[in-house]
């Protein structure tokens, strides 16, 4: 006879669903921890060349491969196989995701990496209700340069 049959008993098919269950979570795993590992490298060497004066061209160029990469993440853990994790864990970017690249893309700017800039923030006291959603309690002026902030007033 060319096939014998065989008989799997319990603890081999168990065995087998375990070791293919550790396989596929080894798998999603590195898949996003390359992804994580590459936004963090990504955000170091940006932070570099910020703090290092570096010209703008090339700080932009450093803020666009961050973006990159922070989109691979998110695109990443949106995978079918990992999201139900990360809905478990409740971690979901996808829906701010087009806001957090665009925000890394503008960074190089609001972090006065090309120039010194310098911001009003008005704080806003909601108990005291007005037309643009309460009264102006406070300010704060903050200067950006290189990435360094200081509160000016």
């Amino acid at each position: 006879m060319l096939f014998r049959r065989q008989t799997i008993n319990k603890k081999s098919a168990i065995r087998g669903v375990i070791i293919l269950g550790s396989l596929f979570v080894v798998l999603t795993l590195g898949l996003v921890g390359t992804s994580a590992f590459a936004v963090y490298k990504d955000a170091k060497s940006y932070q570099r060349s910020i703090k290092a004066g570096n010209p703008i061209n090339v700080v932009d160029a450093k803020a666009n491969s961050l973006a990159g990469s922070t989109k691979t993440l998110i695109n990443n853990l949106n995978l079918p196989w990992v999201a139900p994790f990360t809905k478990l864990a409740g971690v979901n970017f996808s829906s701010i995701q087009p806001e957090i690249t665009a925000a890394i893309k503008a960074s190089p700017y609001l972090l006065g990496a090309d120039k010194p800039r310098s911001f009003l923030i008005a704080f806003q006291n909601s108990a005291e209700a007005r037309g643009t959603g309460g009264i102006l309690g406070a300010f704060a002026i903050v200067k950006f340069d290189k990435g360094a902030m200081t509160v000016v007033k």
